[in-house]
């Protein structure tokens, strides 16, 4: 299942270039994989790859057919990224690219070089591919198109039937999807759900499945909206987002019983008693070799304009009513489980962890579209810029103040190192200073990114002052984006001035802070 593609790819030059880029250095993708379209290239076969040569020229050709070119995979991720920089990183060779989509007019031509010399025309490609489609086409019927044609009534009437066994077996989210308009289309390969609750069904995609496959589809996509998972990405990456939601989601419809669990989605043992958040990773970009895919929205209204931060909280606030009263409705017909049960509970009593605190606080520094590929330096020397380490700066420096006075012990520090490790792996600092500070700064180590993660060893043990702390930023060359200070706060900072760099005080006892951010330590 998925959206699928046929793909093209040329490159080609002399026969010196060609075999310095088979030779090349392997590009690091963008999500650590190390990969080149060559490696063990005995075992591609001759239709996926050939390798031509013409009097002192080559061209290496490679194709795909059908195949998903999703960014997650990695050797899509690596074509993707080699495109990006190809005209950089080898000036003497071409590079062709053509995707056919499955919709007619999903084609995407690009040439990468200096002087195309167009050795297979797009045109071509198109009329080849558009001569298989058919082929495939006259196997089937002679009325119906094997990739794109449907039966609109069928699947209308498949969802129908799904949304009254919702209703009727499990009327949490029977009344969920019952509340969330339906929009047939295929803007979208597979499902979606928006950030406003519009739920969005590629009826092609749909009609196959069974209608207990579109029970769990539905509820799966109301969950979405009913979580807020659109409003929560906020700067994670978007499939690494979508995977540890539909971690959480896909474990509580199976403990639930909802419907038939769609073959190939992503589940995790226990994800139900999860938040997203804490299993996001921005490495684990896998949806799965099939079920609903990437179908979590952008933090966007109707018209595709960003929400600001009211019309956020207002329909975060209308999906958490909509949710408790769903709920409510399920528990009357003695229908509500307990994991649904539990979760309601904790949008109704809400106590934020610390460390979630201070994460919200953190993303808000996070600068969008704020962005930059770390060149590779073996290469920089010999005019190349090839991809290095795989880290993208979103915010600018943070500096971390560690009150080593006494008071905090080894397992707060310890637990505070866990999540602060977490949050920068999610706002990826342009660089991170630590302070030691007791009666004066005791210690101080950088972190860039190739030294991640952050090893906390105190030094000192004296009396407390923040002072030393604010005096060492006053006198720092660089641009300071953020203070995080960890203390038990009983400390001079009445006799001090408000700082120009935004402060958070996170406090394992006293609370009475005269300017910045106050986050209360709690033990977990």
């Amino acid at each position: 299942m998925g959206y699928r593609s046929d793909v093209s790819i040329l490159i080609y030059g002399d026969d010196k270039n060609v075999t310095a880029f088979v030779a090349s250095e392997r590009l690091k993708g963008w999500k650590g994989t190390e990969y080149h379209p060559l490696d063990d290239r005995e075992s591609i076969p001759p239709e996926r790859f050939t390798w031509h040569t013409n009097d002192g020229d080559t061209m290496l050709e490679f194709n795909w057919f059908g195949v998903k070119w999703y960014e997650s995979y990695p050797e899509i991720a690596y074509w993707e990224q080699l495109m990006s920089l190809f005209e950089q990183g080898f000036p003497s060779l071409h590079m062709e690219f053509v995707r056919i989509g499955e919709e007619t007019a999903d084609i995407v031509t690009n040439y990468f070089g200096n002087d195309p010399q167009y050795y297979m025309p797009s045109e071509q490609f198109i009329k080849i591919y558009q001569h298989r489609r058919k082929s495939m086409t006259d196997t089937t019927s002679e009325n119906s198109t094997a990739v794109l044609m449907f039966n609109q009534a069928e699947v209308e009437r498949k969802v129908g039937k799904a949304k009254a066994l919702l209703i009727l077996d499990h009327p949490f989210f029977g009344v969920a999807v019952s509340r969330r308009p339906i929009k047939y289309g295929d803007e979208v390969p597979t499902a979606g759900m928006s950030a406003t609750g519009q739920m969005i069904l590629n009826p092609a995609w749909v009609e196959p499945l069974t209608v207990k496959n579109i029970m769990f589809l539905m509820a799966h996509e109301a969950l979405h909206y009913m979580l807020s998972h659109a409003l929560r990405r906020k700067h994670r990456d978007h499939m690494a987002w979508n995977v540890a939601c539909d971690k959480v989601i896909n474990d509580t419809l199976i403990d639930a019983g909802v419907g038939d669990f769609i073959d190939g989605g992503i589940t995790i043992d226990n994800g139900r008693n999860y938040a997203s958040e804490e299993l996001y990773d921005e490495n684990d970009d896998d949806m799965g070799s099939g079920g609903i895919g990437q179908d979590v929205g952008d933090a966007t209204d109707e018209d595709g304009q960003a929400l600001d931060e009211a019309q956020a909280h207002q329909l975060e606030a209308q999906a958490k009513i909509e949710t408790i009263q769903s709920a409510k409705l399920a528990k009357q017909a003695g229908k509500l489980p307990s994991s649904i049960e539990r979760l309601v509970d904790e949008m109704v009593n809400v106590v934020t962890p610390w460390h979630e605190k201070l994460e919200r606080y953190m993303s808000s520094k996070v600068r969008d579209g704020y962005s930059w590929n770390r060149p590779n330096r073996r290469f920089v020397g010999q005019g190349l810029y090839l991809p290095g380490y795989d880290y993208i700066p979103r915010m600018g420096e943070l500096v971390i103040a560690v009150d080593t006075s006494g008071s905090l012990n080894p397992k707060d520090l310890a637990l505070f190192q866990g999540h602060i490790n977490r949050i920068v792996d999610t706002c990826l600092p342009e660089k991170i200073t630590v302070l030691y500070c007791d009666y004066e700064i005791g210690g101080t180590t950088e972190y860039t990114p190739d030294d991640l993660p952050i090893v906390l060893k105190p030094v000192g043990g004296g009396g407390t002052r923040f002072r030393p702390v604010f005096d060492w930023l006053d006198s720092y060359d660089g641009e300071v984006e953020c203070l995080i200070y960890f203390t038990d706060g009983w400390g001079d900072q009445h006799e001090l001035d408000t700082p120009s760099v935004d402060t958070v005080w996170l406090t394992t006892d006293k609370e009475d802070f005269p300017f910045g951010e106050v986050i209360t330590y709690t033990k977990e």
